[in-house]
């Protein structure tokens, strides 16, 4: 059974998770697009998540949990950006041994279920994605997200430029 529970900056293994998810720079921006420089450093790490709640931000670990043993496997991360009248999911990452099991898509309906229960005065939910990233695009739509525009050169990497693409799911 997957659950969100939240990130605590005060488990050092939490933040270290992350960084060791975190291990290139080009998967740090698909990640995370500009967000955060590379090598991911816990202090960088830190800084955002103290500063998350301030800024409307609710941080998760997506936690599966096996029922029969109880025992806890963290096989992702999460934020949802409380922008008031639209809500953005962002910084998704699913542990690459993890990938492929249908975590992705239980993970965004646990967070569309989240924001549902938990927030309220918004007009539509949203995220942005690279559109080259077409499996996660897939996951994206699979749960009613529709897309609303393409940022053409959104983001220069290496010699290649990276459209972004946003997605917009308004059946609140």
């Amino acid at each position: 059974m997957l659950v969100l529970e939240p990130f605590d900056t005060n488990l050092t293994e939490d933040i270290e998770r992350l960084i060791t998810w975190i291990d290139t720079e080009y998967i740090n921006v698909v990640w995370a697009s500009k967000k955060f420089n590379f090598p991911l450093e816990k202090e960088q790490l830190l800084n955002h998540f103290i500063n998350a709640k301030a800024a409307n931000i609710a941080v998760f670990k997506l936690v599966d949990i096996n029922l029969e043993t109880n025992d806890k496997i963290v096989v992702g991360h999460a934020e949802i950006d409380n922008l008031i009248e639209e809500i953005k999911i962002s910084r998704i990452i699913i542990d690459e041994k993890c990938r492929g099991k249908g975590f992705g898509t239980s993970s965004m309906k646990l967070l569309i279920q989240w924001i549902k229960d938990n927030l309220t005065g918004y007009n539509r939910i949203c995220l942005t994605v690279f559109t080259f990233n077409e499996h996660a695009i897939k996951v994206y739509q699979n749960v009613g997200f529709e897309l609303l525009e393409i940022d053409h050169g959104y983001f220069q990497y290496g010699e290649e430029i990276w459209d972004r693409a946003k997605y917009i799911l308004e059946d609140n």
